[in-house]
């Protein structure tokens, strides 16, 4: 039998299926927070970013350079959008010098470790929409894929007002 919406629902449901993180303790003793779910709004947000973040890079010519700085950004907007790691720079040079020590240091490898694999497959996905439409807005699924989902609405008739 079906029930009605509610508010209250969506909320706890959301926070079912968003709110689980998963503490990762890293080589050095520290640790991070990394979400086990993401959301399609975050991954819209991560979306945005790297489509303006690799355009600066594209607008400064550096030729292979660029091919190792965008692999750089999607590691940091990961970790951004989808970690407990906080004050993460803005600017797109200094996200990149960041990643670099990550690297030098070991850590950048543990935390993408950490990851699902379906998340990021799903994160993936939306990129590679985005860059064959050169639309940020084209990771949403497109309409007809939704309608055709087995989790149909049923009609229902209101009886007629006489």
């Amino acid at each position: 039998m079906s029930k009605a919406l509610k508010i209250t629902e969506v909320q706890k449901l959301h926070r079912e299926r968003f709110g689980r993180l998963k503490r990762v303790t890293l080589h050095d003793g520290s640790y991070v927070d990394v979400h086990m779910a993401f959301k399609a709004t975050d991954m819209q947000r991560f979306v945005l970013d790297y489509a303006g973040m690799v355009a600066q890079l594209k607008q400064r010519g550096l030729g292979l350079e660029i091919v190792k700085d965008v692999s750089f950004l999607y590691y940091m907007l990961l970790i951004k959008h989808f970690t407990s790691l906080a004050n993460l720079p803005k600017d797109v040079e200094k996200l990149i010098v960041l990643c670099e020590k990550l690297v030098d240091l070991g850590l950048l490898e543990e935390i993408v470790r950490a990851f699902p694999k379906e998340e990021l497959d799903k994160l993936t996905e939306a990129v590679m929409r985005m860059e064959q439409s050169g639309d940020a807005g084209a990771m949403a699924p497109p309409l007809e894929e939704m309608m055709s989902r087995e989790e149909r609405s049923e009609e229902i008739s209101k009886p007629a007002d006489d």
